[in-house]
């Protein structure tokens, strides 16, 4: 045993052949003859004439598969588009800072004030630009 895998025979061949017959895909050729579907694919080409197998199925499972990836990236995109809006109205929305200096901070009635600059309300500018990296 060359690798570690039973050599292919002619039996291998004539049972490829007979179930490639059947209608048999190549997978489901491999799982009844122990074998991998690379293999199997090989015992196919070397065969006179080749065997090929019918790929619509497959077409058909890659363009579903292709339409739900589509579909799932929309999704997401919608979603990551309302939650920027949501968290871009957070960001520039009017703000409230505390400034606590240390001991010399006092609270009154809920609001802190300091000698300093006490509490404040802040608007934040409305540009939505973004800096410019360097």
């Amino acid at each position: 045993m060359a690798g570690g895998h039973a050599p292919v025979t002619d039996e291998d061949r004539r049972r490829v052949a007979e179930l490639h017959a059947q209608g048999l895909s190549r997978n489901a050729i491999a799982t009844q003859l122990g074998r991998s579907g690379r293999t199997i694919s090989r015992i196919c080409a070397e065969h006179q004439p080749p065997l090929t197998f019918e790929r619509t199925r497959t077409a058909a499972a890659t363009a579903a598969k292709k339409a739900d990836g589509a579909a799932r990236r929309a999704a997401l995109q919608l979603d990551a588009l309302e939650n920027a809006g949501r968290l871009m109205g957070q960001m520039f929305s009017p703000t409230v800072v505390y400034n606590f200096g240390g001991k010399e901070t006092t609270t009154t009635s809920g609001r802190s004030t300091s000698r300093h600059s006490g509490t404040s309300a802040i608007s934040r500018p409305r540009s939505r630009r973004w800096p410019t990296p360097r």
